[in-house]
């Protein structure tokens, strides 16, 4: 009988041990399984934040960027508002300036056009216009074409879309410089007569078309023929400009100028985008 109280009693420890090991170990596990819990919680916020730091860090970074270029650019294009202001009253003297207001919004719509497109396309210093030749540009650009009846807008518009204002741009065709002249084109113009001292160069060189004041003056002068040759219309003048005046004379000028709509888009493509670029210029204007 004492054996079996001793047997009883033994099993009673025996089973509260056992129970207690099991409720060590199962508090461990829980612990364990906590500590766990929280590592993960900290992972997952310390990544986050992490990732949010380094947003942060990557917005301020690019919005200095983005502030460091915009003053560049300001600097640069006050200096070239500056040097252009400064020859106004010259201009005017010699009467190819007659609206000053005029001169002075050209002056900065073509600065800041040509400036946010080098910055667009991230066009190299080397390849841009200096300060002071893109003011004699855009000099001559409102002047050459007050001469000859053509709006400067329209021709900031073409070099937009020709060569993107890059002085030393070479077409696959062969076309060079900033309005794209191609070398015959450039050579019959330049060894034409015009009656505007302005526009006059001496002589012709192929190299030469790489310098744009050479360049636009026989632009210009080419474009006046056009533009009378195609009876004023400016989308016939753009489309024999891109395509050749012989062929557009020969093939569709002669069927009226209706026709122009009808034509083929790669046809018409050049001087539908040299259109939209002129239209969205103006409206920053007006």
């Amino acid at each position: 009988m004492d054996q079996k109280k001793t047997e009883g009693k033994d099993i009673k420890v025996s089973l509260h041990s056992y129970l207690d090991k099991q409720r060590d170990e199962f508090r461990k596990e829980q612990r364990r399984s906590l500590a766990v819990f929280l590592l993960c919680i900290v992972i997952i916020v310390g990544g986050a934040l992490v990732v949010v730091l380094y947003q942060h860090d990557t917005t301020v970074k690019l919005r200095e960027e983005v502030l460091k270029i915009e003053q560049e650019a300001d600097a640069e294009r006050l200096a070239f508002i500056e040097m252009a202001f400064d020859i106004k009253d010259f201009l005017r003297e010699k009467q190819y300036v007659t609206d000053v207001q005029a001169f002075e919004s050209f002056v900065l719509t073509g600065t800041s056009t040509v400036l946010m497109l080098y910055e667009r396309d991230k066009v190299e210093k080397d390849r841009r216009m200096s300060t002071a030749v893109l003011k004699q540009y855009l000099t001559l650009m409102y002047t050459g074409g007050n001469l000859i009846g053509m709006d400067p807008y329209l021709s900031l518009a073409i070099d937009y879309v020709e060569s993107g204002f890059i002085p030393g741009a070479v077409s696959p065709v062969g076309a060079r410089g900033i309005s794209q002249m191609m070398p015959y084109t450039a050579k019959m113009v330049a060894r034409s007569t015009t009656p505007y001292d302005l526009l006059q160069v001496s002589g012709y060189n192929p190299d030469s078309l790489f310098d744009p004041l050479y360049n636009k003056k026989l632009h210009l002068r080419f474009i006046k023929a056009l533009l009378e040759e195609f009876g004023g219309r400016v989308e016939w003048a753009l489309f024999a400009y891109n395509w050749g005046p012989d062929y557009v004379q020969r093939k569709w000028w002669n069927m009226g100028e209706s026709v122009f709509h009808e034509l083929p888009i790669e046809q018409r493509e050049f001087a539908n985008n040299v259109l939209a670029i002129y239209n969205k210029i103006k409206a920053g204007v007006d």
